[in-house]
């Protein structure tokens, strides 16, 4: 069994997606909290909520848009497709969310006797996008779950791979030295490599105890 070393590329980019989705909710509370200093006048704020939603846009389209590979990442991608997109996908109340925003944000700067009611209508969403991003995290989550319990078994197949390779090699190093010791003199050298290859299997010994350790620890 061989590790593919993207598969340790691909847990940690699930877990960076995870992080992302995770920050959307952040920011959804930064922009509301932004908008509301907006209408009582900060300029500042108005300008940071901008900033907060280009960045909460930006991201929820890269959110949107995953691709993900793998062995078993059809169902992987399925997850995060209908998570988005499905029949019950939360992407219509995320893209509400940011058109309410992005209009009261418009609103604060152009009519202000709008802008009340435009923040209202923010509040009234809050929850149900909070909602909608708390539900797209827990499909990033449970999709790095499953990576991760993938590399696990992996790593603990090339474990058991090694210690198997090692087992076979003190048996060819067992049968060396009886060779040797039975050529005498003639088996020295002979006798030599086998000195090596009993080195060589007491190290793969010593990793594959260590490899051992990981894999609990990932438990």
């Amino acid at each position: 069994m061989v590790l593919n070393a993207a598969e340790g590329a691909h847990v940690q980019a699930s877990m960076s997606l995870v992080n992302l989705a995770a920050r959307q909710r952040m920011l959804s509370q930064r922009l509301l909290l932004q908008a509301l200093l907006a209408a009582n006048g900060d300029k500042a704020q108005h300008q940071a909520a901008k900033e907060s939603l280009a960045l909460f846009s930006s991201s929820q389209k890269q959110l949107e848009n995953v691709q993900v590979q793998g062995a078993k990442d059809d169902v992987r991608a399925k997850a995060i497709r209908d998570i988005y997109h499905g029949a019950n996908g939360v992407a219509g109340t995320i893209r509400d969310f940011q058109l309410a925003m992005k209009a009261t944000l418009a609103a604060i700067l152009t009519r202000a006797d709008a802008a009340a009611e435009h923040i209202a209508a923010v509040v009234e969403r809050n929850d149900a996008v909070l909602a909608a991003l708390n539900q797209a995290t827990a499909v990033f989550d449970a999709v790095a779950a499953s990576r991760t319990a993938d590399v696990r078994k992996h790593l603990a197949d090339v474990v058991s791979s090694i210690q198997r390779v090692a087992r076979e090699a003190q048996v060819v190093s067992f049968n060396a030295r009886v060779m040797a010791a039975r050529a005498g003199d003639h088996g020295r050298e002979f006798n030599v490599v086998a000195q090596v290859l009993i080195r060589i299997t007491q190290q793969v010994d010593e990793l594959s105890v260590q490899a051992m350790g990981i894999v609990r620890e990932l438990h």
